[in-house]
């Protein structure tokens, strides 16, 4: 797992070290001992992308296959790394992270916040539409007010280990493990939620992005795993 991982964070694909150290190890513990270090299955195979990643994959191979047909290519969506640059309140900081962390996090990027011109530009009506033709709008059995839509477009994304696990095809032990990542450099942020449904000492913890970075961050590269290569 080790060595699978330094691969695939070497980037520049100067191997030299990898194999050396692979060598060192097959004379250490003799070539048959490594062929049990083998990928083998893991739950982190059943991966699921989000669906515009996925299309974007599916053009890729289609026009791989005209290029070199008959091969196509077969994807391990888990395995890889991404590059990710993300900005807050000014501060940007560029990450390298795993299929899977870069999943999890673009889970909180599905449901865009929409106010109420963007909205009535969105269904294609020439005019701006008020709150009560909104409600309408969203076949609402009561009329909602301004106030009430505009908290309505403006909550932030919220969701449980157990959503995201349904999301990305995850164990939810699995989930909470790489979702401490982004909780420890400040991109997401938990909150609990107790029984009667209101944030504060409770059972079921919520994350949600975070609105600001912090300072001392500013044109820092992170990495899930450091100093791999």
């Amino acid at each position: 797992s080790i060595l699978a991982t330094k691969l695939l964070y070497c980037s520049d694909y100067e191997c030299a070290a990898n194999i050396r150290t692979t060598e060192l190890l097959k004379l250490r513990f003799g070539e048959g001992a490594l062929h049990m270090c083998e990928d083998s299955a893991s739950p982190e195979q059943q991966l699921v992308l989000p669906a515009y990643i996925i299309a974007a994959m599916e053009q890729y191979d289609d026009r791989y296959h005209s290029l070199k047909s008959p091969r196509k290519l077969q994807w391990k969506p888990h395995l890889g790394v991404v590059e990710l640059e993300i900005s807050l309140a000014g501060v940007e900081v560029d990450f390298r992270v795993s299929p899977i962390m870069a999943t999890l996090l673009m889970q909180f990027n599905d449901e865009e916040q929409l106010n109420a011109a963007q909205l009535s530009e969105a269904i294609n009506d020439e005019e701006q539409l008020n709150a009560a033709q909104l409600s309408e709008a969203f076949n609402d059995e009561e009329q909602l007010n301004a106030e009430q839509l505009s908290e309505a477009f403006n909550n932030e994304v919220q969701l449980n280990a157990a959503q995201l696990s349904e999301a990305v095809g995850l164990p939810v032990t699995l989930v909470r493990q790489k979702m401490l990542f982004w909780v420890n450099n400040g991109v997401v942020e938990e909150s609990s939620l107790g029984e009667s449904g209101q944030k504060g000492s409770g059972t079921t913890t919520l994350y949600s992005r975070a609105t600001e970075l912090d300072g001392k961050l500013h044109g820092a590269s992170v990495g899930e795993v450091q100093n791999v290569c």
